[in-house]
């Protein structure tokens, strides 16, 4: 059986409390009770105070200690299961991943020893982990050439450009530049610190430097823009440690090269995370998008087509919410931003910056620990009814004891309305649009479930769902 993953719960047992209600202090109209209106009549003569979004159960009430919303509510219980989370990595590996990072080394040096650690943290036993990498090559294109031939219609090879071009413009023959002609030799300076020139353009260089030209490149047409290419994983989502020796295998055998397809990539994650979600019921799929870069290859390019797949993908059923982790500068404000806004609308605020000035490594594995902390440890599994009964999901209630101190967490609409002080708890689904499939503690309460080392959370079925009062 698959180990259920839940942070840094501690000993935090989920548990799913199956109730019936007698018509002593049910409401008899089925909806939901709202916090502010409730009463103090707890099970017992206890008596429930309000605070926040906790409802503090001030006596022991009820049979035998359980949680009772109310004092017609006999409880009995069973474990539940944490949501199983799965994790699909699509990690950028363009050759900017090859640029020298705080303390020495490369950028790629420094993320790949943090995969290789988190894969093999004993924290992520239980976890669910794939991963591809980006960009993809066309199969039978070369990596690098010489000449034009060499690339056919894969072309141009990288090692001519046209001389009147603002930006570097690839060519193979004048006829490529139009107006920006002709197409001359491309190089690097001679200098210590080398930048791209023209042979034909000695101010390219700083005096006394001159442009060396290049005497191989890559073919410009040997990045796969072909989505489908990205949903095949280099390894399939599966479960740590068992998975770990062939996702490390993975990592430590791909040198960076290339440029930055982000559209298929990030497309192509979010299809297979999909797919895999919509055959692993009672999974949370999710993807982690780690780039350095700006797109700068296959169409679309703009931010706005991008965060549209991400948007698209959060607001499916199954939902699928991307993390973005990206490495950028305080300088590298476009990579910056649009990090963010494909994390924001991806469903997950905003995107984890690394900067390659420090501790690349370190900041790396932060952000992948963040993301198994925040996802695992505050999404539940809604218990089944008992044998025949139907569930209601205006009759539902989570509750949290801690050191012997009771309260129950009060629900709200959705995220938007948690309470940044005093949580809450919301469906991944609204009962009014869908079925729901899971419960999502609100970040102050997944911080309390998290911090905690000898808490349990309850979830209670058949009494009326104590409700926060609209922000």
């Amino acid at each position: 059986m698959r180990a259920i993953f839940s942070s840094a719960l501690g000993s935090i047992a989920l548990m799913a409390m199956l109730v019936s209600c007698g018509s002593s202090g049910s409401n008899s109209d089925g909806g939901a009770t709202d916090a502010s209106s409730e009463g103090t009549g707890a099970a017992g003569g206890g008596g429930l105070g309000f605070g926040g979004g906790l409802m503090v159960d001030g006596g022991s009430g009820g049979s035998g200690g359980t949680f009772n919303p109310d004092s017609g509510c006999v409880a009995q219980s069973q474990r539940g299961e944490n949501i199983l989370v799965d994790m699909y990595v699509m990690l950028d590996i363009s050759g900017s991943m090859l640029t020298t990072a705080g303390g020495g080394g490369t950028k790629w040096d420094a993320v790949r020893q943090a995969l290789v650690d988190f894969v093999n943290d004993g924290r992520s036993s239980g976890l669910g982990v794939g991963i591809q990498f980006f960009p993809v090559f066309k199969p039978g294109v070369p990596a690098t050439c010489s000449t034009q031939a060499e690339c056919g219609a894969d072309g141009p090879c990288t090692i001519t450009v046209c001389e009147g071009s603002p930006a570097v413009e690839f060519c193979a023959a004048d006829g490529d530049c139009g107006a920006n002609g002709p197409c001359v030799p491309f190089g690097r300076c001679s200098g210590a610190a080398p930048i791209g020139c023209r042979t034909t353009t000695p101010a390219d260089c700083p005096a006394p430097e001159t442009c060396q030209p290049f005497t191989s490149g890559d073919c410009a047409g040997r990045t796969s823009c072909n989505v489908t290419d990205y949903e095949t994983p280099a390894v399939s989502i599966a479960e740590l440690p068992g998975n770990a020796a062939s996702l490390v295998a993975a990592i430590n055998g791909q040198m960076p090269v290339g440029l930055t397809p982000t559209f298929p990539a990030l497309s192509g994650a979010i299809n297979q995370a999909s797919a895999f979600a919509q055959a692993s019921a009672g999974h949370k799929v999710i993807v982690v998008f780690a780039t350095d870069g700006v797109p700068t290859e296959c169409s679309p390019t703009d931010i706005a087509s991008i965060q549209a797949v991400a948007a698209n993908a959060a607001g499916a059923s199954p939902s699928i919410e991307t993390y973005v982790i990206g490495v950028f500068a305080p300088d590298e404000m476009t990579g910056r931003t649009n990090a963010d806004a494909i994390a924001s609308s991806g469903g997950t605020s905003t995107a984890f910056i690394v900067d390659p000035a420090g501790n690349v490594s370190q900041q790396f594995l932060d952000a992948l620990d963040a993301i198994r902390g925040g996802t695992l440890g505050c999404e539940f599994q809604i218990p089944d009814p008992p044998a025949g009964g139907m569930l209601d999901f205006q009759k539902v209630n989570v509750r949290f004891t801690e050191a012997g101190n009771e309260a129950t967490v009060l629900n709200v609409a959705d995220e938007s309305q948690c309470d940044p002080a005093s949580g809450g708890w919301y469906y991944d689904v609204s009962p009014s649009n869908g079925t729901p499939t899971s419960i999502i503690a609100c970040p102050a309460s997944c911080d309390d479930f998290t911090s905690s080392v000898n808490g349990q959370v309850d979830i209670a079925l058949g009494c009326q769902t104590i409700v926060a009062p609209p922000r």
